[in-house]
């Protein structure tokens, strides 16, 4: 498992709290994932990381609602360009801190 799972599952350990865990193939669709887990898309989130468009960096790890749409002019504004794209993580960019669709998720029922 991932450390930041271990963590969180520790943590909700610690505190009694009910959960479960739902394990399930890597998917790039939130609201695939939501039909998996038998939720809403907008219980989860999803994660992209961005950059500006046409550039190697800077970079910025956004995460919104599983049913919200990202606009991609915002992010790029908020890195000091134009317009920005999601990449594939560490693939594309080189990065070695966020992985490329393997964070672990976390919705509220």
């Amino acid at each position: 498992m991932h450390p930041m799972f271990d963590r969180l599952v520790a943590l909700l350990d610690a505190r009694s709290a009910s959960y479960r865990v739902l394990m399930h193939d890597a998917e790039g669709q939130s609201a695939r994932v939501a039909e998996i887990r038998g939720t809403e898309p907008g219980q989860g989130a999803k994660a992209m990381l961005c950059s500006l468009k046409g550039q190697a960096g800077p970079y910025a790890l956004v995460i919104l609602p599983g049913d919200q749409k990202l606009d991609m002019k915002k992010v790029g504004a908020a890195l000091g360009g134009k317009k920005s794209r999601a990449g594939e993580g560490r693939n594309r960019h080189g990065t070695d801190r966020v992985p490329d669709r393997r964070h672990p998720s976390f919705c509220f029922r």
